[in-house]
């Protein structure tokens, strides 16, 4: 049954409460590892998030007046779009940020990894291109934990950095407004 606050306890699932909004807190637990499929990284984490830089071409306007410097950019830009494309063409953007989860669970209930993406905070988790597979392992390498591609001096038009988050299994968290 629902309290008067609307919490319930979360060692186990009550059917009276199908289709009523509840609150549910306690340790999360993961089933198995979140695993980024593309890069191979896994994480014993409720989740693992993937953040992607890359060094590209933007423009800024100012009226009639353009001016185009490179930076890193956590979102494609589409040089095409540009007043002056020639000359300043971005490469595709060869992956995009993203989050993974395994199987998440807080006590009986099955979490949906949405609600923990917003509810719960996520910490640096560092990685290794050593754990990547041997193809991607030769076109990265890794300063402090994070996954950049380039010789590692001034940075080149294209080069991505890689870096990840994790919501560690442990933590508490109230989930508010879980049917």
């Amino acid at each position: 049954p629902v309290t008067g606050s609307g919490r319930v306890a979360a060692d186990h699932v009550d059917p009276v409460n199908d289709g009523r909004t509840v609150i549910v807190a306690g340790k999360l637990e993961v089933g198995k590892p979140a695993r980024d499929p593309e890069l191979g990284i896994s994480a014993d984490a409720a989740l693992l998030f993937r953040d992607v830089s890359m060094f590209q071409w933007r423009e800024q306007c100012d009226g009639g007046a353009c001016r185009y410097e490179t930076a890193w950019m956590r979102q494609p830009l589409d040089s095409r779009k540009f007043r002056v494309a020639a000359g300043h063409e971005n490469p595709p953007f060869p992956f995009a940020d993203a989050h993974f989860a395994g199987e998440i669970r807080l006590g009986a209930f099955v979490v949906d990894p949405g609600l923990i993406a917003t509810s719960a905070p996520a910490v640096v988790y560092p990685v290794h291109a050593a754990a990547l597979p041997p193809n991607l392992a030769a076109t990265f390498h890794e300063v402090n934990g994070i996954l950049l591609t380039g010789n590692g001096g001034a940075p080149t038009l294209g080069e991505i950095h890689v870096g990840y988050r994790v919501v560690a299994p442990i933590a508490t968290v109230s989930l508010p407004g879980w049917p």
